[in-house]
């Protein structure tokens, strides 16, 4: 038997759609006459394995027609259906409700094998949802009818008003299309999804699905139902996961996994937190070539960010499909990396020095240390460098190289094996920065020209004011005019105006202070006496950057008018020693006090030149006869002359049978320094 309208199946036509066709063009009152010859039993089910081989004798088309329309897979169950020569799964394929475009019936375009499939509702060529339900009587529509573009009851479906959607999920039904006929020419690829192209149309119909179904559930969803037509409301969101490659799909992730993962206390399994993707993708794809390789490589990427190496891969496989760096991993694996000891990486972990987490409270690994964080701070390869050791390498005190640290002039760059230790790289580094300021330089001498050293102890300069200078110095290399023999930074030479202005500037109007050390170098006395005068208020102290430092005017002052034993001594040709085991002693009063060991007056003879000469004459001194009477020749004599605790010294050189002294020196009580220092004249009695 042969129809007597007989035309082939267009290119994209499906086989009820050519069956219909065929109705209506032999004038039938429905598919039935033409789908009894095919050989089509009674019940419903079996309309979507209809086998195209009969309409060879009915229609004469070819087989290639036939191999193309037919929906009988070859040798697989009867859970399976042929679309345009793909064998799918029945839940995949929807022929007993059939689906139209009424812009596409406008057109005079055929019903297509896409629309058979089960989540296709979109038209892609217009960009309209596809009807599925007559809104005249309100049924859905049915392949039993006698024409393309009428429902049962007549009504016109192409003149039926549609719906308008985006072209994000255009793009993803387009995609469908293209995989349905694999022809740019019938159906073009969309370039917004051309990393899809490989999958073909049952896995991108799987992945399709599987993603609705994760959407779904992360949205509150209740099950995860198999049909199709459940999760058509979610597809918008897929195909915006889909389209953007891959910043969507990485988006989707951080949305739906990103702040779950960042407050659980408990982190996951990583397979069965993503068994979509590993179990219902993956491990139950029949293919041997890895379709969703693109898809685990960004879920790898991601989960790189929660969880470790070894928590991820389970097999050759996966391991190769990871990043090569992951941010998370165990404290056995940042030792190894990054050369630590578990002892230092678990008390730098307890300080919270090194970032990490704790995944699980009775594991093991129940610690993930963040090895992202480890790799940008540049751990030291050497020792510990203390401030002792890495002081002299840069040239510096401890105090300053403290300075300069807490100001950031020294710069860490790499950190140290220990906490509050240097490193080495950071030490040479910064060394290799001073030293290049004296590269070129050779020692000046001339006024206007000081070394650092010298102008620190002039300016009592503290640590802070030192570090400062140096910044100044390392931003502005012209200061170092020269450099002095020798290693370090008080080497270096600047000019005399630029460390006045210098410290001018960052101390104001500030009283200059000097240290004590230097205090009592001009009062020619130790430190300690300086301290004791500091202590009973003779001395001002001032408070410096955090040091208690001698005023300068104070101790100008106080030099002027007292003279130390030492010096007093010292002019008369004495030991200092001498004179305080003689009794020599000063008070910090209005005057100089020599105290005698006893109240009674007494004569002391101390020859410098035979010192088993001299003697000690008890008695009053009456007068300058009675002094000299008591003289020996080639001796120096110096006699006291105590009186109501005011004294006076009378010191000369005796040389031969000379009568006259050379030079004399007397300083009395309440006596001006400067008749001290002018050295008069004495004549000695004859």
């Amino acid at each position: 038997m042969r129809l007597v309208v007989s035309p082939g199946p267009q290119p994209t036509e499906s086989l009820m759609g050519y069956v219909l066709r065929l109705t209506e063009l032999n004038g039938y009152q429905t598919t039935a006459y033409v789908l009894s010859c095919m050989g089509r039993q009674n019940y419903q089910s079996k309309i979507g394995r209809l086998d195209a081989e009969r309409l060879v004798s009915l229609t004469g088309i070819c087989e290639s027609d036939v191999a193309r329309i037919t929906h009988m897979p070859e040798g697989l169950p009867r859970t399976y259906v042929r679309v345009y020569g793909t064998d799918m799964p029945s839940y995949e394929v929807s022929t007993s409700r059939p689906k139209v475009c009424p812009r596409c019936l406008q057109d005079g375009l055929p019903c297509e094998a896409f629309w058979d499939l089960a989540q296709a509702f979109v038209c892609p060529v217009h960009l309209v949802e596809l009807l599925e339900e007559c809104p005249s009587c309100k049924t859905n529509l049915s392949w039993s009818r006698s024409k393309v573009r009428q429902c049962r009851c007549g009504a016109d479906l192409a003149s039926v008003a549609t719906a308008p959607v985006t072209t994000e999920l255009g793009d993803l039904m387009a995609m469908m299309r293209y995989q349905v006929y694999r022809n740019e020419d019938v159906a073009p690829l969309p370039s917004s999804m051309v990393h899809l192209e490989h999958l073909g149309l049952r896995r991108f119909c799987k992945l399709i699905w599987v993603l609705s179904a994760v959407v779904h559930r992360n949205r509150g969803g209740k099950g995860a139902p198999k049909a199709r037509s459940h999760y058509r409301i979610h597809l918008g969101e897929v195909s915006r996961i889909l389209a953007d490659w891959p910043r969507g799909f990485n988006a989707f992730l951080a949305d739906n996994y990103g702040d779950t993962l960042d407050r659980v206390k408990e982190l996951p399994s990583f397979h069965k937190y993503f068994s979509w993707l590993t179990v219902r993708l993956v491990k139950n794809d029949g293919g041997d070539d890895n379709a969703y390789e693109f898809l685990e490589r960004e879920v790898y990427s991601f989960g790189a960010n929660y969880w470790h190496r070894s928590g991820m891969a389970r097999d050759e496989r996966s391991s190769k499909l990871m990043p090569e760096k992951v941010r998370w991993g165990t404290m056995t694996e940042a030792a190894e990396e990054f050369g630590f000891h578990m002892l230092t990486l678990g008390k730098r972990i307890a300080s919270g020095e090194i970032r990490s987490k704790r995944v699980r409270a009775d594991s093991s690994r129940s610690h993930l240390v963040d090895m992202e964080f480890l790799r940008k701070q540049r751990f030291t390869q050497y020792p510990a460098v203390s401030a002792r050791d890495a002081a002299p390498m840069v040239g510096v005190s401890i105090e300053t190289l403290k300075a300069l640290r807490a100001s950031g002039v020294f710069k860490e760059q790499v950190r140290p094996a220990f906490p509050g230790s240097f490193t080495k790289e950071d030490v040479d580094a910064f060394a290799r920065r001073i030293q290049a300021l004296a590269i070129g330089k050779c020692s000046i001498r001339g006024e206007g020209v000081m070394a650092l050293d010298e102008a620190f102890t002039e300016w009592t300069a503290s640590p802070a004011e030192k570090a400062g200078f140096i910044s100044h110095m390392l931003g502005h290399p012209e200061t170092v005019v020269g450099k002095r023999r020798g290693k370090g930074v008080g080497r270096l030479q600047v000019l005399e105006k630029a460390l006045s202005d210098y410290f001018r500037t960052i101390r104001g109007d500030q009283e200059e202070c000097m240290p004590v050390l230097d205090a009592a170098k001009r009062l020619g006395c130790t430190a300690a006496v300086v301290t004791s005068l500091r202590r009973d208020g003779h001395l001002e102290v001032v408070q410096r950057h955090g040091r208690e430092l001698t005023s300068l005017a104070s101790v100008q002052k106080f030099d002027a008018k007292y003279v130390s034993i030492s010096k007093v001594a010292k002019a008369v040709g004495l030991y200092a020693r001498t004179a305080y085991a003689a009794g020599w002693t000063w008070t910090a009063s209005n005057t100089f006090e020599l105290r005698p060991p006893s109240t009674q007056p007494h004569l002391f003879v101390v020859p410098t030149l035979s010192r088993s000469r001299g003697r000690c004459v008890r008695g009053p001194i009456r007068s300058d006869e009675d002094c000299w009477s008591h003289r020996r020749s080639r001796d120096v004599a110096i006699l006291l002359e105590v009186s109501n605790w005011q004294h006076s010294i009378l010191a000369g050189t005796f040389l031969s049978e000379r009568l006259s002294v050379p030079v004399a020196r007397c300083a009395a009580c309440g006596m001006p320094r400067s008749v001290l220092d002018q050295g008069g004249r004495v004549r000695s009695p004859r």
